[in-house]
């Protein structure tokens, strides 16, 4: 039977995809922060303490994904800036 979606990737590949999944999801998540940072500096403040304590010195990370993923990062500050505002107009 032949193979099909993620387990026709050879393991290597299927590594490099859930990398960049992992990549992508951080950037929506720290956009999301640093939207909502501008409302609340606490709450990219308690993202930023969450992220020093973790047991992967995550911090040193944050300049090269934003410099490998900039583009995404700028549609997720645009996409989380538009769902913010909308969700306080509602």
């Amino acid at each position: 039977m032949p193979r099909t979606g993620a387990d026709s990737l050879e393991p290597e590949q299927a590594q490099k995809q859930e990398n960049l999944q992992n990549i992508l999801h951080f950037l929506s998540l720290f956009a999301l922060h640093c939207r909502a940072g501008a409302r609340s500096p606490a709450s990219l403040h308690a993202f930023m303490s969450t992220l020093h304590s973790a047991e992967q010195p995550v911090e040193a990370c944050i300049p090269y994904l934003l410099q490998v993923g900039d583009a995404f990062f700028a549609y997720y500050l645009l996409l989380w800036e538009v769902v913010l505002s909308n969700e306080n107009t509602i």
